[in-house]
């Protein structure tokens, strides 16, 4: 069972953040990258740059698109994996763009949950819904750039993981033990 993934989301083109993420990943020896959108500039590109770096760590990159990812593609990298509603299983985790049952759910946009507050300005009350009828391991997302938050959660009688990236924050994840690391970068 994977364990350690690096959490991020909101990079926005911006390579010097995508080299800190491959430190640390390298540093705390990650078995995968999880990215949650917004990998292009505002104004459009940079998203090839930042993919190319993300995948030369040579470790499975899981991408979900965001709202600036608007021309962005995998570019046959090998590496970059866009996770879609179906998921792909990865040492007995199933992560996906939508909730599943026990697995890793990777969304652009959090849904609105009362444990953090910021969500109920800026989430999906749709997405809520969706997390209501399942039961996720994770849940991993980004698009609110500031106040980043990570924790775990009591949700439907078991432990819930809950962690939204901002554009100066990743997370370092446990996910056999649900634990969370702030990584500044």
């Amino acid at each position: 069972m994977w364990v350690r993934v690096l959490h991020f989301s909101d990079l926005h083109g911006d390579t010097r953040r995508a080299q800190r993420i491959l430190r640390y990943a390298q540093e705390y020896d990650v078995d995968a990258l999880c990215g949650t959108g917004d990998f292009e500039r505002w104004s459009g590109g940079g998203d090839k740059e930042v993919l190319q770096l993300l995948a030369s760590l040579e470790k499975p990159v899981l991408i979900v698109w965001g709202n600036c990812d608007r021309r962005c593609t995998t570019y046959g990298l090998p590496n970059i994996v866009e996770v879609g509603s179906s998921g792909i299983e990865l040492q007995g985790i199933r992560f996906a763009s939508r909730p599943v049952e026990n697995g890793v759910w990777l969304t652009r946009v959090p849904p609105a949950v009362g444990w953090d507050a910021l969500t109920l300005l800026f989430g999906s009350f749709r997405l809520r819904k969706q997390l209501r009828q399942s039961a996720p391991r994770a849940v991993l997302s980004g698009h609110i750039h500031f106040a980043p938050r990570a924790r775990v959660v009591q949700f439907r009688g078991r432990k819930l993981l809950w962690a939204r990236a901002g554009i100066r924050t990743a997370f370092l994840l446990n996910l056999r033990t649900l634990q969370a690391r702030s990584l500044p970068l």
